[in-house]
């Protein structure tokens, strides 16, 4: 078939017709391409929590998977678009069974909850 774009995708002939197959192939231009947001696409906004609110957050998940050392304080820091969890307490409570892995699952619960929540100031 003469005069066919060659980036539009294999033409098959049966019975006398041609029919244009669609692409698959990135290179090519068939009528399978990936598009990945349309021009009108609207972005879901994540509804945003107060440091108390992702505190108390933090801590009533703590309590559900880990035995924390009392004296630990919890503060929220913005990351850029982001935020995380920060661990603070004194040499005692730190030299504490528990503590490091409590830090390491506040630091696993801020990584779930930053994808859930934004951070209100």
């Amino acid at each position: 078939m003469s005069g066919r774009n060659p980036d539009a995708g294999p033409v098959i002939e049966r019975d006398g017709a041609s029919f244009r197959h669609p692409s698959t192939d990135a290179r090519q231009s068939g009528n399978l391409q990936v598009n990945n947001l349309p021009e009108d696409a609207v972005t879901m906004s994540k509804p945003a929590k107060t440091e108390a609110e992702l505190i108390a957050m933090a801590r009533a998940e703590l309590k559900a998977h880990v035995d924390c050392p009392d004296g630990i304080t919890i503060s929220v820091i913005p990351d850029g678009d982001s935020w995380e969890f920060r661990a603070k307490a004194d040499d005692a409570t730190i030299a504490k069974p528990g503590y490091p892995e409590c830090v390491a699952m506040l630091v696993q619960i801020g990584d779930h909850l930053c994808k859930q929540y934004d951070f209100k100031e």
